[in-house]
């Protein structure tokens, strides 16, 4: 694995784009416009910027990816009779990659829904690992921010069994695999939007930048 100044084949990027905005009258939030551009153009082509392969995963095939280039659509791992959010596609993606690359392989993980994540996050995520550690996760203004993170692919099998034993919540589940927090300190650039407040406020920051 390499940073974004020299892209690595066993780095796969994974947009988490599953999530429906049940606060903005259940749109599909890949599709909510900040600044008329989708958000689904804004965590394209920041995380594109760091690997060279990117995928979309939700549970079913969204009408917008015809629109992106060099971009798969791999489907959210599903469970009869439950919802298991997030940790559906943090397990496909963690499938996909250890099939594809191998178990030495890694996916870089960020939500559909967030704009301002930091260019610098997969360098700062890389570079907190060590030797032993597998996980390396968003920790900001006193919260931890899952979805942000670098997983190695040779955990599918525990993070599979996590959730077959009702682990869902991503933050459980990143806790039970050892992850390290890694600090960033501008919790804007974590804001994720679900309601029309979060929405208001990303207009804001943005026409600050």
């Amino acid at each position: 694995m390499t940073n974004q100044q020299g892209k690595s084949e066993n780095l796969i990027g994974a947009i988490l784009a599953g999530g429906k905005g049940r606060r903005l009258g259940e749109r599909d939030k890949a599709l909510i416009e900040l600044n008329q551009t989708p958000l689904y153009e804004y965590a394209t082509r920041k995380l594109s910027a760091m690997t060279d392969e990117l995928i979309i995963l939700s549970p079913e095939r969204p009408s917008w990816i015809e629109n992106c280039e060099a971009v798969r659509w791999v489907q959210d791992e599903q469970f009869p009779e439950t919802e298991i959010g997030p940790a559906g596609g943090l397990l496909a993606a963690l499938s996909g990659a250890s099939q594809t690359h191998g178990a030495s392989s890694w996916v870089v993980t960020v939500p559909v829904d967030a704009p301002f994540f930091p260019e610098t996050l997969l360098d700062r995520l890389a570079g907190a690992l060590d030797d032993k550690a597998r996980v390396a996760i968003v920790r900001c203004d006193g919260r931890l921010h899952p979805t942000f993170g670098l997983w190695s692919a040779d955990l599918v099998d525990e993070v599979r069994q996590l959730v077959e034993d009702g682990n869902r919540a991503l933050h459980r589940i990143a806790t039970e695999v050892g992850a390290i927090e890694v600090l960033f300190d501008k919790p804007e650039a974590f804001l994720n939007i679900n309601t029309l407040e979060d929405l208001a406020r990303a207009e804001t920051l943005l026409n600050k930048t």
